[in-house]
């Protein structure tokens, strides 16, 4: 698979790099057809995290300048996650990257985190004073 890059407009980022970058090797290895690949109508043949895991994927295709991602790392344990996300920033260092989050681990890597209650921001404050309080 090595060498594979799409050459339509918009897409401009190795699909190897992504794939190594989202640990995406088992599910293109699944059945040994590489980018042919059967995922099922609607993913089904794939675990939450490999769902998640290939949104990102698609997204980072487009090479945007900003990547929004809403509970994108929700299903995939701690450590893979945190293996993902910090690729992801060293990766895309001039990207503006909004994350919408719950789980407290996954916002370690921001530079702002802005509390919302009920639709409201109520605090802006840094990870290491979120994890103090």
């Amino acid at each position: 698979m090595s060498g594979h890059s799409y050459q339509r407009k918009g897409i401009k980022k190795s699909i190897d790099d992504i794939i190594e970058l989202l640990s995406l090797h088992s599910v293109l290895n699944r059945a040994n057809l590489g980018f042919k690949t059967v995922l099922g109508e609607n993913g089904v043949n794939l675990s939450g995290g490999e769902k998640q895991r290939i949104g990102i994927a698609r997204a980072l295709t487009r090479e945007a300048d900003v990547l929004i991602l809403d509970e994108a790392t929700s299903a995939l344990d701690t450590n893979l996650e945190t293996k993902i996300m910090q690729q992801l920033i060293k990766k895309n260092r001039n990207k503006t990257i909004i994350m919408i989050a719950h789980r407290v681990s996954t916002l370690k890597y921001c530079n702002r985190i802005l509390e919302m209650d009920a639709g409201k921001m109520t605090r802006e404050l840094t990870y290491e004073e979120l994890i103090a309080t």
